[in-house]
């Protein structure tokens, strides 16, 4: 769980520490920091970071992807997706089914938002402008019967 930082299309990353002038950011406090310092970044996986960090036009759709699925996991009555998600470990059958079906639906979603935004950023395709642009490509999210 490093810090990361974009340079010059290079992912940096500092496992531990990183210092620079008048800041100095340690892995053990790295909660305590308002993101990005000096361009540094604390993510908790590098896919995370890839993803984050990949290009600033995927923000948007990033931030929409996340929201389509807390509003999945919504509907059931979940906080969001990462709620929902804790639940797959549940004793309750049906809070382990939805908590399971929750990991795997995030799962899929962001492992193709993860290749839509790689296969843009390597010109293979165009980059998405919006979620509308790459809606028809996620997993449809809707709960089984």
């Amino acid at each position: 769980m490093p810090f990361y930082k974009k340079q010059d299309n290079e992912l940096l990353t500092a496992p531990n520490f990183v210092t620079g002038p008048g800041f100095e950011l340690d892995a053990e406090t790295h909660d305590q920091h308002t993101y990005p310092v000096d361009g540094w970044y604390w993510f908790n996986t590098l896919d995370e970071a890839m993803i984050a960090l990949s290009n600033a036009r995927g923000d948007g759709i990033i931030n929409a992807v996340q929201a389509k699925l807390d509003a999945f996991a919504q509907s059931r009555g979940y906080d969001g997706i990462l709620s929902a998600c804790t639940y797959a470990t549940s004793t309750v059958d049906q809070f382990r089914a939805e908590g399971q079906y929750c990991v795997d639906a995030r799962d899929k979603t962001w492992t193709a938002l993860y290749v839509i935004l790689a296969a843009a950023e390597a010109g293979e395709r165009p980059h998405p402008e919006s979620i509308t642009d790459i809606e028809a490509e996620l997993p449809p999210l809707s709960w089984p019967a």
